[in-house]
């Protein structure tokens, strides 16, 4: 038997350079290589408000990174390719202010705009060749057809431009007559300009398509048969005399029935004699309004309790992808989530929870679900951003979210919630869906309860914004029945920068943040909020035995002027109380009252002058 040699003989490897040291993020470069040897690299990156593209040579001295594409539009997924000398790069462009405060308003999807609204409103291609250390932008820039399908359509509210038209992932190749190809992927979704609410569960797929570019003008459009369908499909492109193949995978799982053909794709595409487009419609510049500043976050982030450091950190434990088919037009790809939390919303741990339906109905051996297993394993940066394995399980009036440390825990819609419950381990938990207004799903969710597997609950959605006073009558009474839950917010579809679930742990660990959700040591606030509160020595989230000598501690640091602080006994306002004018930090110990009955609990809501607010967990007090 022989060993393969640890090295090869004449095998060089040449010096190794950083190119960029962004303290923020830099994402998905790209590197092109002319007949020279010289090399280009292309990356974005984010700078604390927008995705911009940059590039770099390599061979050039001295010579930092370029801005090829800045601004307040989000521009990124970039490509470069070399046609002779000529270097071309392109880019997607999507809405400004990406992942800036939107909220849904459940029932209301119509108020998405093209610069107002999720992170999935609509993609476009540019092109632009570099000279002189610039992108200069086509005199016959890249059509866009469906632009005018869009301008056309008759129906549609005003003002929309761009909406639910979607060019994304484009590659270049050069076939083997030095000509540059675009291939990439589009589609259309005229439905989400009218007037109607947006019906779920649509989604009629992806088409891949590709364009020559001879230099001076685009080729017609060539279209595959088969559609990728959701945006965690991968293909990959190589050059041929003529034109180019294509691999891709295709088809995905569906609640009632798979695509009728899955699997991997491959074919190609030839222009033996340069057919031109005869009626181009081409993209103008988008005139981007200026970017939205974000409120600075709290300057609270660590606090101690019993001789104990504890560290805060931000989160959400309900977000969806396109592999949800309620909303994947709307809700993007794991790259567009994974991009948002990370660096827009600046989270430190994230729960991807899609449906469990929609995940090969719950199929834990499925493709689909070891895809994304990878996607958060891939995305953990140990003691900075933690994602766990999640989903939502849909079983009749009890929808829940499941968070987990294991990723063997995805399972279908049955059995009853109650049977689950048995099969998890302390590595698992529970959270319940918006609870929602009818009488069927209140019985549901409130005739059962379990204070270890289920530990949290949702006192705000951003996707369901004007019904959080119902959510609010769903906490109380689940209060008054006794049981123990912490409070968070989250954002379920749609919704961006608005539902933060906060913890307070001893590390920013993996392990030490998921113990610490278990154990209560929350609160939910819509922007990054300080919050404090503790009974003694003892957190909320925790149940106390009543002390006459002991007060509650309350502490707040806001990310606006605090506007009134209210503190809750038994489900009812018990103590307000309204800080100095403009005042971002509030701090107050209070006495509880006696304790007549068996057990009173507290908990604190706050709201800011700028509408901002946070719901701690309770302090339950005992005998």
């Amino acid at each position: 038997m022989s060993l393969m040699p640890r090295s090869l003989s004449g095998l060089q490897i040449s010096e190794q350079n950083i190119l960029s040291n962004n303290p923020r993020g830099d994402w998905a470069p790209r590197i092109a290589t002319n007949q020279d040897g010289k090399s280009f690299v292309a990356w974005d990156s984010y700078d604390g408000q927008s995705f911009n593209v940059l590039g770099r040579w390599l061979e050039k001295e001295g010579g930092g990174p370029i801005v090829l594409a800045d601004g307040p539009l989000a521009q990124f997924r970039a490509d470069v390719s070399f046609v002779g000398d000529k270097l071309f790069v392109l880019w997607e462009e999507a809405a400004a202010n990406w992942g800036k405060d939107y909220e849904g308003g459940f029932g209301k999807w119509t108020d998405i705009e093209d610069h107002h609204g999720p992170l999935h409103k609509f993609r476009l291609l540019r092109v632009a060749e570099v000279i002189d250390g610039q992108a200069v932008q086509l005199s016959n820039s890249l059509p866009h057809s469906l632009i005018a399908h869009a301008t056309a359509q008759k129906d549609k509210r005003g003002k929309l431009e761009h909406l639910g038209v979607f060019y994304e992932r484009g590659q270049f190749v050069t076939d083997g007559q030095g000509r540059l190809w675009l291939v990439h992927r589009s589609f259309h979704a005229p439905h989400v300009r009218t007037s109607q609410a947006v019906a779920h569960h649509i989604e009629s797929g992806w088409q891949v398509q590709a364009r020559c570019f001879d230099g001076e003008k685009w080729s017609t459009l060539h279209s595959f048969e088969h559609p990728q369908r959701d945006g965690l499909q991968r293909m990959s492109v190589a050059s041929t005399l003529n034109g180019f193949a294509i691999t891709y995978t295709t088809g995905r799982t569906h609640r009632g029935h798979p695509s009728a053909k899955r699997g991997v794709f491959f074919g190609g595409a030839e222009l033996k004699d340069f057919d031109a487009e005869q009626t181009q419609v081409f993209l103008p510049p988008l005139e981007a309004p200026r970017l939205v500043q974000s409120s600075a976050p709290t300057t609270m982030t660590e606090a101690t309790v019993r001789g104990q450091m504890y560290q805060l950190s931000f989160g959400d434990l309900h977000r969806h992808t396109d592999l949800s088919l309620c909303f994947p037009f709307f809700d993007g790809s794991y790259d567009d989530q994974f991009r948002y939390v990370i660096e827009v919303a600046e989270h430190d741990f994230v729960g991807i929870t899609d449906h469990a339906r929609d995940l090969s109905n719950g199929e834990v051996d499925s493709l689909v679900w070891r895809r994304s297993v990878k996607e958060v394993t891939r995305h953990r940066l140990n003691g900075r951003f933690i994602p766990y394995f999640a989903y939502e399980r849909s079983q009749r009036q009890t929808d829940h979210n499941v968070i987990s440390l294991k990723d063997d825990l995805l399972r279908p819609y049955e059995p009853h919630l109650q049977d689950f419950w048995k099969e998890i381990d302390g590595d698992t938990f529970t959270i319940p869906h918006n609870t929602g207004s009818s009488p069927a799903m209140v019985q549901a969710l409130w005739s059962i309860h379990d204070n270890e597997k289920r530990p949290l609950m949702e006192i705000f959605q951003g996707c369901r914004a004007n019904a959080d006073q119902n959510m609010a009558a769903m906490v109380r009474l689940g209060y008054s029945k006794g049981y123990r839950f912490g409070l968070i917010a989250s954002s379920d579809h749609l919704s961006t920068h608005r539902s933060f679930a906060c913890v307070w742990s001893p590390e920013r660990a993996r392990e030490s943040i998921f113990r610490s959700l278990q154990a209560r040591r929350t609160y939910g606030a819509t922007d990054r909020i300080g919050l404090v509160f503790r009974y003694g020595q003892r957190w909320m989230g925790e149940e106390v035995k009543h002390r006459t000598k002991e007060s509650f501690f309350l502490q707040i640091a806001g990310t606006g002027p605090i506007k009134e602080v209210r503190v809750n006994k038994n489900g009812k306002p018990w103590k307000s109380f309204k800080p100095a004018e403009q005042s971002l930090k509030f701090d107050q110990s209070m006495a509880p009252d006696p304790l007549d009955g068996k057990e009173d609990y507290y908990f604190v809501e706050l709201e800011q002058s700028d509408g901002n607010r946070a719901w701690s967990s309770p302090i339950w007090l005992v005998r």
